[in-house]
């Protein structure tokens, strides 16, 4: 369980959300020391570290699993725990790129539906989302030297946080 101290968030998103393949990407990428996803599927939390500008943070996200029928949105459950709350925008905007909630899935629904071969699988699924990053330079130097090589380097460079 996310423990209670901390930041609370709703992070909204419109529309459907497919919170299942999300986490399922976050969970395969997972770079140890940085971030980890406990649980089972429909009930998973993810936590990572957060580098920030006066300090660091640490973040708990909850998966909701999407309601099919409902188009209306809705939103993830967060918690954030930051060494300066100077920090707490930056967090926010982190995680919204992190779990592409400013996405629209109308418009990209619309768009790749209308491709012959895409339409079953966009129908099949709609709200599909593409996570991204919290932290472009660490996406960087995933990309170059790969998950495993990135684990080695947290261990052997990663600072420990301030307040675990």
């Amino acid at each position: 369980a996310t423990p209670s101290a901390g930041v609370p968030l709703r992070l909204a998103h419109r529309g459907p959300y497919q919170a299942g393949p999300v986490f399922d990407l976050l969970q395969r990428e997972a770079v140890t020391g940085v971030e980890e996803v406990s649980g089972e599927t429909g009930r998973r939390l993810y936590r990572r570290t957060l580098r920030l500008p006066y300090g660091t943070g640490i973040v708990a996200v909850q998966e909701r699993p999407g309601r099919a029928g409902t188009g209306s949105g809705g939103w993830l459950e967060a918690r954030l725990h930051l060494t300066d709350l100077r920090d707490l925008t930056t967090s926010v905007q982190r995680l919204r790129r992190l779990f592409d909630l400013d996405a629209d899935p109308y418009a990209v629904d619309e768009r790749l539906g209308a491709d012959p071969r895409l339409a079953p699988l966009v129908a099949a699924r709609p709200g599909l989302r593409s996570p991204g990053t919290a932290d472009p330079a660490e996406l960087a130097v995933r990309a170059l030297v790969g998950r495993t090589e990135a684990e080695r380097l947290v261990q052997r460079y990663g600072k420990a946080l301030d307040a675990p």
